[in-house]
C-alpha cells in the first residue's frame, strides 16, 4: 500500500477507517503490545516490535499512524541509548537511577501512545 492511498483519520470509530488504515492501526497496536510485553518479560519481544515498526512505518506515511510508528522507533532507540549510558554509569553508582528513569519514561510513552491509538489520535 502506498502512502498516498492512506488518508489521515477523520473517522470517529475504528470500523469507519479505510481497510488499509485499519490493518496499519493493528500493526501499531501490536508494536505497543510487544514493547510492553518485552518490558515485563525481558526484552526480546521489544526487538520484534522495533523491527515491525521499521517495516510497517513506511506504509503509514501521511496518516495519523505515522506519528505512532515514528514515536515507537525513536523511543526504542532512545531507550537503548540511555539504558547503555545507565549501564556504563553503574560504576559511579548513578546508573540505576538513570535506568529507573528510562524505564518509567518508556512505560509512559508506550501507554500514552496506546491510549492515543485507541482514540484514533496521533501519538
Amino acid at each position: 500500500m502506498k502512502a498516498m492511498d492512506i488518508a489521515t483519520s477523520n473517522s470517529d470509530t475504528f470500523a469507519d477507517l479505510d481497510p488499509g488504515l485499519r490493518k496499519l492501526h493493528n500493526y501499531a497496536l501490536a508494536v505497543y503490545l510487544l514493547y510492553i510485553t518485552g518490558f515485563v518479560l525481558g526484552g526480546i519481544t521489544t526487538l520484534a516490535g522495533f523491527i515491525l515498526a521499521l517495516v510497517k512505518g513506511r506504509e503509514a506515511r501521511g496518516s495519523y499512524l505515522d506519528a505512532h510508528f515514528r514515536r515507537q522507533q525513536r523511543s526504542f532507540l532512545w531507550g537503548i541509548f540511555w539504558g547503555l549510558v545507565g549501564l556504563i554509569l553503574n560504576t559511579l553508582g548513578i546508573g540505576y537511577l538513570i535506568i529507573a528513569v528510562v524505564a518509567v519514561w518508556l512505560l509512559y510513552i508506550w501507554i500514552k501512545g496506546l491510549l492515543n491509538l485507541t482514540d484514533l489520535q496521533p501519538a
